[in-house]
């Protein structure tokens, strides 16, 4: 994959289709009278328990989303490549984990690649994987910007956990940018919430009892050296059974830490001195800058103020070939109504 230029203030790496070696070998024809494969209005794939209502409102949002980008001059008349339009949508749940009983939303992933016309033995032919350009926008879903969470915290919570506040990497257009994905909301509400000092500990607690747990059973189906099954007793090895204690003892620990901690302090945001703890957990001051703060994608950003299926948040990409099609990115940019794509959500 190839480094190109920055778009704008930022550094937001665009990158090609095809190995460098290949390149030499292909005959780009961009003056070539391009099209879309589908043109908007399209039928994007759905799956899930999705009401008629519900598909309905997705793929009325996704052909708006498509619209946007389809009266642009770049598209709505392309030359040199053709539009190739990928479009899905399924109910998940905010973290994309398999947790049962966690709330779910419509989220939807839709792909515009310009799949560049080649000069080919077959004749002229577009070829998508040396697409001139692929726009990418997750709507409803931030695991594709922020990846999976740190910490899977497992049915008994609403979320899963991570490890440090993400920052942006500028803006554009108002809009902050993380890793290269334009992140745009209708409202102001804030992409994570912190996790309390009492729901850590709580995940600390589980975590360590499921360890224990886990190795009490391990130890039993693990023969010993006289023949007989291993224990949390003296007749277990010596090795096994100082591991059995020293988990033991740090459930027991935080079990102690737990309890002793106030309302007041379990209400206060989880910020961590150390993330690597066998014992209590070593929590920090909210206002300690070298602490590693707890959070959770913010539930808030789904409340109950419009329907499942409503988008609420997208985040959008562009991956493209500035070597051969020259201001591509810059075209896009300039193009591309932003406001506009605000205005859609809910």
């Amino acid at each position: 994959m190839r480094m190109l230029r920055p778009l704008l203030l930022l550094s937001l790496i665009a990158c090609g289709f095809l190995p460098a070696a290949l390149r030499a070998q292909k005959e780009l024809e961009k003056e070539y009278q391009g099209d879309w494969a589908t043109p908007p209005p399209v039928k994007p794939e759905l799956s899930g328990d999705l009401t008629a209502a519900e598909r309905a409102e997705t793929t009325a949002w996704m052909n708006n989303f498509l619209e946007l980008f389809h009266k642009m001059p770049l598209l709505n008349d392309p030359r040199g490549f053709r539009v190739i339009v990928h479009a899905q949508a399924h109910p998940e749940n905010l973290d994309d984990s398999a947790t049962e009983g966690r709330a779910k939303h419509v989220i939807g992933f839709v792909q515009l690649n310009l799949a560049s016309f080649e000069k080919t033995a077959n004749g002229i032919e577009p070829v998508e994987s040396d697409s001139a350009a692929s726009i990418q926008i997750a709507v409803n879903d931030l695991v594709p910007v922020f990846g999976a969470a740190s910490l899977e915290t497992g049915p008994e919570q609403a979320s899963d956990f991570r490890l440090g506040m993400p920052q942006p990497d500028g803006t554009i257009h108002g809009f902050p940018v993380y890793d290269r994905w334009v992140v745009i909301q209708k409202s102001d509400t804030p992409l994570f919430a912190p996790v309390t000092r009492g729901d850590y500990l709580n995940y600390e607690l589980k975590k360590a009892e499921d360890r224990l747990a886990d190795m009490r059973k391990r130890a039993a189906n693990t023969p010993q050296s006289g023949g007989a099954p291993a224990e949390e007793t003296p007749n277990a090895q010596p090795p096994v059974q100082e591991a059995l204690d020293a988990q033991a003892n740090i459930v027991e620990l935080l079990k102690q830490q737990s309890a002793g901690m106030s309302a007041d302090e379990a209400g206060l945001p989880a910020t961590l001195s150390d993330t690597d703890e066998n014992g209590p957990v070593q929590f920090s001051s909210p206002d300690d800058a070298s602490a590693t703060p707890v959070v959770t994608f913010n539930p808030a950003l789904f409340d109950s103020s419009a329907s499942r299926s409503a988008p609420r948040i997208l985040a959008i990409r562009f991956d493209t070939d500035d070597a051969d099609w020259p201001d591509i990115l810059q075209t896009i940019d300039q193009q591309l109504d932003w406001q506009g794509l605000q205005s859609l959500l809910k």
